[in-house]
Parts: C-alpha cells; structure tokens; sequence
C-alpha cells in the first residue's frame, strides 16, 4: 500500500488494517510453529533410524547367542547322555536308546528355541520399520 493512500484514510480504517496485520502476522506465527513441529518430528525420525540399525545388529548378537546357547545345550545332553552310559553298563542297550531320545529331544528343543528367537527378532524389525515410517 502506498504512503499516500494511509494518508488518505480515517483512524477507524487505520485501526482496521492493523487489526488485519496483527491477524496475519498471528497466522503466520502459528505456521511457523507448525513447521517447526514437523522439523522436529523429522529430526526424531531420523535418530530413531538409527536406532533401528542398532536394533538389527543388537538383534544378530541375539541369534548368534541362540545358536550358541543351542550348541552348548546339545553338548551338555550329549556329555550326560554319555556319563550315564558309562556308569549304567547293565542297561546298555536301553539306555542307549534312552540317550539317543534325550538328544533327538534335545534338539528338537533347540530349533524350537531358534525358531522362536527367529521370530521374536523379524516382530522386534517389524515394529521398529512400522515405527521408522510413521
């Protein structure tokens, strides 16, 4: 608006184009707010991404403690299957068939842990992408 036309006008005109400024710049106070929000939001997106990398290499020390949690149980069966058949040579024959049941057991436990540990870590990746994209 040129200088001479705000010479032009009245106080109420004057007061009602201040009263416009002062709601437009209150507009444009709220937008800025606004962005600064969603700035915000971004910059938290983006730590949580890298949470979710330490996430997935947190999660391959799970499995690989798994699998050796696993090994560890099937030797320990193995070696007390073992120290009971020497001790027990009078039943031979059934508890050799007793041990090779106690490792068939054993490892068959031993997937079932695995699996489960499979599965907890792909929800565990799951949810943290579901949370990465929102």
């Amino acid at each position: 608006m040129a200088k001479n036309d705000l010479k032009r006008m009245n106080r109420v005109q004057l007061t009602e184009l201040l009263l416009a400024e002062r709601h437009r710049i209150s507009e444009l106070e709220d937008e800025v707010a606004a962005l600064n929000a969603k700035l915000e939001e971004r910059e938290i997106k983006i730590e949580n991404a890298g949470s979710i990398a330490e996430a997935s290499l947190s999660l391959n020390g799970v499995f690989e403690s798994t699998e050796a949690a696993c090994r560890q149980y099937i030797e320990n069966v193995e070696r007390l299957c073992s120290d009971r058949e020497k001790s027990s040579r009078i039943r031979e024959e059934s508890s050799k068939k007793e041990s090779g049941e106690i490792i068939e057991k054993a490892k068959r436990d031993a997937e079932t842990i695995l699996s489960e540990a499979i599965r907890l870590g792909e929800k565990i990746m799951n949810e943290a992408k579901k949370r990465s994209e929102n």
